[in-house]
């Protein structure tokens, strides 16, 4: 999945990704914005995966403690349940799905921005918690 990540940054540069917004053709700017609406599923669900992997072994460590394995499971699937539910909304909140990249479409139906927005704060605040 990281592989995933890095393909997607590599191909981001291509087009031009660190440069300047004026400085990028319309062509270029809505590549680039493609290519970081695809990896946010990717980078999300890498982090997740990351989660798991420290919960098992803090369990393992410390599974002794019948309320620490608890807290661990519960606090984790936490995370997981707020970062899937975040992967699905990013890719529903507009329809065509392009419009998420593509700003020149005018004919598309968006979601208020709020509710994406407060669900990355979300999701993003559980998984800072998760630092055990």
């Amino acid at each position: 999945m990281r592989l995933g990540d890095q393909i997607g940054l590599t191909v981001m540069l291509k087009y031009g990704f660190g440069k300047h917004d004026y400085s990028l053709t319309p062509d270029q700017l809505i590549a680039i914005l493609k290519y970081n609406w695809v990896r946010i599923g990717v980078q999300v669900l890498v982090s997740s995966l990351a989660r798991i992997s420290i919960s098992i072994l803090l369990i393992r460590l410390f599974g002794v403690y019948k309320w620490f394995k608890w807290f661990v499971c519960i606090v984790t699937s936490l995370v997981c349940v707020a970062s899937t539910v975040l992967v699905i909304v990013t890719f529903v909140q507009s329809t065509p799905v392009e419009a998420l990249w593509n700003i020149f479409l005018t004919n598309a139906h968006r979601w208020d921005t709020r509710v994406w927005l407060y669900l990355a704060y979300f999701a993003q605040c559980k998984s800072a918690s998760t630092v055990y």
